[in-house]
């Protein structure tokens, strides 16, 4: 009912590949009305650092930074109960 509410990110990986240009990664997220639910991603990074990856329940968009030393991306994962929508941000 466009209704939002908060849920939280319980655990993820980001892994990069800067040799093949391809990354991966999964989330393990929760919210009372959908329990556990995992998101999982992977795609190639393109030259300036973006990468997206989609399906009919879920997508990802991201970038990393310029010195390669953090990225983020924002997220949803559509389920029977909503869409879980969120963002993160990683550093190494």
């Amino acid at each position: 009912a466009g209704a939002t509410s908060p849920g939280s990110v319980d655990g993820g990986w980001l892994k990069i590949d800067f040799a093949q240009r391809h990354f991966s990664t999964a989330l393990s997220l929760s919210h009372p009305a959908t329990g556990q639910v995992g998101l999982e991603a992977a795609g190639a990074v393109r030259d300036d650092g973006v990468f997206v990856a989609r399906d009919a329940d879920r997508r990802v968009a991201g970038a990393v930074s310029f010195d390669g030393k953090e990225a983020a991306y924002l997220f949803d994962k559509l389920t029977a109960q909503g869409m879980l929508t969120g963002t993160t941000l990683w550093a190494r």
